[in-house]
């Protein structure tokens, strides 16, 4: 059965319409490049006066971030978790859902709907447990902090039914089923659990029935118990996943995976007048990589997504006028001392993209000494401000040069200890060792190095920093938590 049909006259009269035509080198070429853009139909329109509900992959945080940045409320925001409990920038990671199936199960806890049952969290021993039905990877925790958290994502549900526009993004069709719980879980259980209980989880692989399904489920949800005149804004994450466990090439699995769900947001979009399909992934994976992601090639760079964000402001928002791009940060071209007080000021505006290209000019230019700048600082800073940017890799050496002219201080070796256990290099734990040795009260720095013990696997050494963590600090949560954490590994 086909998605839709088309008579004769309107077919042609659609291939006359703007983006009807690949871009193939002649006019349109420049649709294709650094930035690629695709047309999509706003079927409704919102406002800043809406509440907005997203619901998906990490890329629905990077959506957030940027509709905030806009002046639009989003709920999900005002949930926060600590630092000690995420693995990421992100205060509410920890609402990241990855296929059709958890954000299913999420539906009915957070609406009431069903009871979320305590006994799926997963008892790792010394009273440290494992929700499988939140951001996978997250540190395990106690039951009734784990208890408690469950309770501020389910918090969520009371102002849900308010929200008019919700912004659901799909991620991927690798789903673990607990058949014990006979629940669809959130990500990979814990690989000793796995190796305890061998019968209880196994790993499905979603058909394009499955999802289609789940979606219409959502929908249904919503329509019985969300906002009575809801409007909903489906995507696909551009995010591929880190690694599959089907067996094939990661990147053969993950064109299935995307396929499948773009197949079936299709569809679901066809069968409902409140339902608009926006193509961010088109966008993201037609655009030049090295532009668009991150070093890692899996995450998107705030500038890509900050661009589809404004474009689809101005496409369901009355009124928006679509940014051109900001330029003012560049009004000090001719003065090498002004551009670097003005990326000094990007930088606290948090616009990382923005300070990256002022400072790579000065650099590419040879400008650092007119701008008043010793090498030093000017390294220490770039670095930095390139591993904010996601730049993790160009970032290195510029915090490998700071931390040589300044070898007495300890706060360019701890950055460089960052930067590089980032890239997953045995170096880290010498910089952060060098970084504690020169500045051996910092809890910060003490408890970081401890983490990177734990990672490579010395949990004699780890056990000893966390205790001199809590020598300084005996509230220091993130080192109580630590201990409990590497005891029971």
């Amino acid at each position: 059965m086909p998605v839709d049909r088309f008579t004769a006259q309107q077919a042609q009269d659609n291939l006359r319409k703007k983006g009807a035509i690949w871009p193939d080198g002649r006019k349109t070429r420049l649709r294709l490049g650094k930035f690629t853009t695709c047309e999509s139909r706003a079927s409704f329109s919102f406002s800043r006066d809406d509440l907005i509900f997203t619901i998906g992959s990490c890329f629905a945080r990077n959506i957030e971030r940027k509709l905030s940045s806009l002046g639009f409320r989003l709920p999900t925001m005002e949930l926060e978790i600590p630092p000690e409990e995420r693995i990421s920038s992100y205060p509410n990671e920890i609402l990241n859902k990855y296929t059709t199936a958890a954000i299913v199960n999420e539906m009915r806890w957070i609406l009431g709907l069903e009871t979320f049952p305590e006994n799926a969290l997963i008892a790792l021993g010394d009273n440290l447990y494992s929700d499988p039905h939140i951001h996978p990877g997250l540190p395990p925790v106690s039951f009734e902090r784990a208890i408690a958290r469950r309770a501020q994502i389910h918090a969520l549900g009371s102002v849900l039914p308010s929200c008019r526009v919700i912004i659901l993004t799909l991620g991927l069709v690798e789903t673990w089923f607990d058949a014990e719980m006979g629940l669809y879980l959130n990500g990979a259980p814990p690989r000793g659990i796995l190796g305890e209980k061998p019968d209880r989880f196994s790993l499905h692989r979603q058909s394009y029935k499955d999802v289609l399904e789940d979606l219409e489920e959502i929908h249904a949800i919503l329509k019985a118990h969300g906002h009575p005149e809801f409007k909903m804004i489906l995507s696909v994450s551009p995010v591929p996943f880190k690694a599959t466990y089907s067996g094939q090439d990661a990147i053969a699995a993950n064109m299935y995976s995307k396929s499948v769900l773009r197949a079936a947001a299709e569809e679901f979009c066809q069968n409902h007048s409140n339902v608009d399909y926006f193509p961010s992934y088109e966008m993201v994976v037609l655009s030049d990589r090295d532009h668009v992601f991150n070093d890692d090639r899996i995450h998107v760079t705030d500038e890509a997504v900050g661009r589809i964000m404004e474009l689809a402001a101005y496409r369901y928002v009355e009124g928006y006028k679509l940014e051109e791009g900001d330029t003012s940060h560049w009004k000090h071209r001719d003065s090498p001392f002004l551009l670097y007080k003005s990326a000094i000021a990007e930088i606290s505006k948090r616009n990382y993209d923005n300070a990256v290209e002022l400072l790579k000019y000065l650099d590419d230019a040879g400008l650092t000494a007119k701008a008043k700048v010793a090498p030093a600082e000017f390294y220490l800073v770039y670095g930095t401000t390139l591993a904010k940017a996601g730049h993790a890799g160009l970032a290195e050496p510029y915090l490998a040069r700071a931390a040589a002219l300044l070898p007495d201080q300890a706060d360019p070796q701890y950055k460089l200890g960052l930067i590089t256990a980032r890239l997953r290099r045995r170096e880290a734990i010498s910089h952060l060792e060098r970084a504690v040795l020169l500045n051996p009260e910092s809890t910060e720095f003490l408890h970081r190095l401890g983490v990177q013990y734990e990672r490579e696997r010395q949990p004699d050494l780890a056990i000893a920093t966390f205790h001199k963590v809590l020598a300084i600090d005996p509230a220091h949560e993130g080192a109580q938590i630590a201990l409990l954490r590497v005891r029971a590994s």
